[in-house]
């Protein structure tokens, strides 16, 4: 959830930010309306259907295991909450739903990378040149260096496009 935010915000202020880039400053640029559909915006990667049906798999596989993850994350969150609220703490225990807690997180840190390199392997070399000139250009518009842009234009390019109506 807290990474769809990220996209949105980084989306949105890449369409703010992405006119006042054009190399001409007096070169009309097309104002974003709220009728323009996502494709519209974000132009297909032009995945193949084999591709599309990877991807798919991919997304699947890894959340049903954040899924599962996630909740047991929450459990021991509120665990460790309620244990900070009794009158005796047990600091041994607080400190093993803790130990758990990084590891959980730890592992998920992993999952993530293992997700985004089986993502990479899907795309053609082509589309792995064109996932590079947007990275470039990602950070050119938002500033910074490192994987939070890349991460972000992967799962834009992974993203199921939303069907027209």
């Amino acid at each position: 959830m807290k990474n769809h935010l990220v996209l949105l915000v980084a989306c949105g202020l890449a369409c703010v930010v992405s006119p006042a880039l054009a190399k001409d400053a007096n070169m009309p640029v097309k104002p974003l309306t709220m009728s323009e559909t996502f494709a519209e915006k974000h132009p297909s990667p032009g995945f193949s259907d084999e591709q599309l049906e990877r991807v798919h798999a991919i997304k699947v596989k890894y959340d049903d295991i954040t899924d599962a993850r996630d909740l047991e994350l929450q459990r021991l969150y509120r665990q460790i909450f309620e244990g900070l609220n009794q009158q005796n703490l047990d600091k041994a225990n607080l400190t093993s739903l803790q130990n758990k807690i990084n590891s959980l997180e730890a592992t998920a840190a992993n999952d993530d990378l293992q997700m985004m390199i089986d993502l990479h392997d899907v795309l053609t070399p082509e589309q792995r040149t064109n996932l590079r000139r947007e990275t470039l250009q990602q950070e050119a518009i938002e500033g910074g260096v490192g994987p939070a842009p890349m991460g972000r234009t992967m799962m834009q390019m992974c993203a199921p496009q939303p069907m027209a109506h």
